[in-house]
């Protein structure tokens, strides 16, 4: 993601990633990507692994549609911290900032760093065989099924919300704005979500 130091400073005072990664004790690289609702940031931890950082600013009003918006991203958190499963983004640390009794503003979670998701991929075709094209399918079917087997509907599969391992396994993440179909109150009617 190319962006103007401008650009970059912006991003890290709106979602004050400098403070919330120093909480943490991660250091800064760079942002990955940005949506709507937060930022992805690649980053080191203390032994200099890189890991990413997804950190998403909560609504501040306490109207019902807002309410439902931080239910959604704690489900996020949530489900992808206690749920293994080999198709699945798995975050290995996750919390609020601030944590220290006030109302905290942002949601961050730690998972692994993979460079590649399948925009790239697609985007390199030429390179992959219609056997690869099928494996990835079957993952991510694995992944949805087993998601929904939990009672959880994603309800944005998109080719930017898989990652792919060095390995060639597929990962589906964001499940930001993922339903639980046990929870109708997720989503309320009328409620515009992606």
């Amino acid at each position: 993601m190319d962006l103007t130091n401008e650009r970059i400073d912006d991003l890290k005072n709106q979602f004050k990633i400098d403070e919330i990664l120093q909480s943490i004790g991660y250091c800064f690289i760079k942002i990955l990507g940005q949506g709507g609702q937060g930022v992805v940031v690649l980053t080191n931890d203390s032994t200099g692994i890189e890991k990413a950082v997804k950190i998403m600013k909560l609504p501040t009003s306490g109207r019902r549609a807002n309410r439902a918006k931080i239910e959604r991203l704690k489900n996020d958190i949530e489900f992808c911290s206690q749920y293994n499963h080999e198709n699945i983004i798995k975050y290995q640390l996750y919390g609020e900032y601030p944590n220290d009794g006030q109302r905290a503003q942002f949601l961050y979670a730690v998972m692994d760093y993979f460079p590649k998701n399948l925009r790239d991929v697609i985007d390199e075709s030429e390179s992959y065989s219609p056997e690869q094209r099928l494996n990835y399918l079957i993952q991510l079917s694995k992944a949805i099924k087993d998601a929904h087997d939990k009672g959880i509907i994603h309800r944005d599969i998109k080719p930017h919300n898989i990652i792919i391992t060095e390995e060639g396994v597929a990962k589906v993440t964001d499940f930001g704005i993922a339903k639980a179909v046990s929870n109708s109150t997720i989503t309320a009617f009328g409620t515009t979500i992606g």
